[in-house]
């Protein structure tokens, strides 16, 4: 029997919105025992209502559907989880398709133990740390893509070779230097994202593997740098840009990369030409809302902003609201009472849910 009706769903909130660590835990064992709801207030509300308690309680109950940042992918990054938290639970998360790492730049090897997870299909590294492959990835035999974006690796091992069913490779951004000693050993891959950098200087022998790849995809903004012979392959694909700009003393990081599912603003906004700032994010935005991704997760960790930026920023969530599934993530600390009451002061004024996350 499964938990679904708005009476059950309303006790159970009332349970956990008590904040008392028996009722809460009364509450998981009643989850547990009929079943997890498909109820997104309930989902939202034990990773966001003082979730210090809660999702270690989720944690130490199993509760990994939780943690997806898109179906059937767990967020281990975004959700700050420990991957020996996981690891227990390998033999139990049938649902489970894929680990998302992307993003954390104190991920300098893959954890051990990984190999256990040899039916995942998909594994997101992007923007890591890591500057090798370890031997263990060979076991995930059931892998069908693998992104090495925006790493320092600069080598691929070959050991990829026997990932039979690895279907598509991304390593934009990534100085990768033996990709065409690996390429003849990989028949099976189809698809491989990609910079410029890797398409320079080749000889006839790296196009004609080229050739054989179904699709090739660049940044679009990169396409005009491309010399003819490759430009016109006609497995060429081009793909929205990301955009990316650094953090000062005055403006927050930004960082919108469609491709590798990275969505994120951080620091401070205190800058004088606000608009001027904003204005390439908003027509980053602008465009990405024409073909957007299945799930846009937009984490938002703002420290300080002046009153000029506040019109911005609400101008920069609203270009969210016409997009299917997205969600702002907005970041603070546990006790941060006024920065909470500025997010819930946000969300009432826009119609793209928002989701609390509090540094746990």
């Amino acid at each position: 029997m499964q938990i679904n009706d708005t009476k059950h769903i309303q006790k159970l909130i009332q349970l956990i919105e008590s904040e008392s660590l028996v009722n809460i835990d009364l509450a998981l064992q009643l989850i547990k025992g009929m079943g997890l709801p498909n109820d997104r207030e309930l989902h939202r509300l034990l990773l966001s209502y003082r979730p210090v308690k809660v999702r270690r309680l989720c944690l130490q109950k199993g509760f990994l559907q939780l943690f997806q940042n898109s179906p059937g992918v767990l967020g281990v990054t975004e959700y700050n989880l420990r991957f020996n938290d996981i690891l227990p639970y390998f033999s139990q998360l049938h649902w489970l398709q894929g680990l998302n790492f992307a993003n954390d730049s104190k991920l300098r090897s893959l954890p051990q133990g990984l190999e256990y997870f040899n039916y995942i299909r998909s594994l997101n590294l992007a923007y890591t740390s890591l500057t090798s492959l370890p031997k263990f990835l060979q076991h995930l035999s059931n892998l069908e893509e693998l992104n090495l974006s925006f790493t320092p690796l600069k080598q691929l091992p070959l050991i990829l070779s026997f990932l039979l069913k690895l279907k598509t490779l991304h390593i934009t951004g990534t100085p990768i230097a033996n990709l065409f000693d690996i390429l003849p050993h990989m028949p099976q891959l189809e698809r491989i994202y990609m910079s410029m950098e890797h398409l320079q200087d080749l000889n006839d022998e790296s196009i004609e593997y080229l050739k054989r790849i179904k699709e090739l995809w660049i940044p679009e903004n990169e396409l005009r740098f491309l010399l003819s012979d490759i430009y016109n392959l006609p497995n060429l694909k081009t793909y929205q840009s990301r955009y990316w700009h650094p953090a000062s003393g005055d403006s927050p990081m930004i960082l919108l990369d469609s491709i590798n599912g990275v969505f994120q603003m951080k620091g401070n906004s205190i800058m004088e030409e606000t608009f001027a700032f904003y204005e390439p994010t908003l027509k980053w935005w602008d465009k990405y809302r024409k073909c957007p991704n299945p799930v846009t997760r937009f984490h938002v960790d703002l420290h300080y902003w002046n009153t000029s930026s506040s019109k911005l920023l609400l101008d920069v969530f609203s270009r969210l609201d016409e997009i299917s599934n997205a969600v702002i993530v907005w970041h603070l600390e546990l006790d941060d009472e006024e920065l909470e009451e500025t997010g819930y002061e946000f969300s009432e004024l826009l119609k793209v849910p928002f989701e609390f996350y509090f540094r746990w």
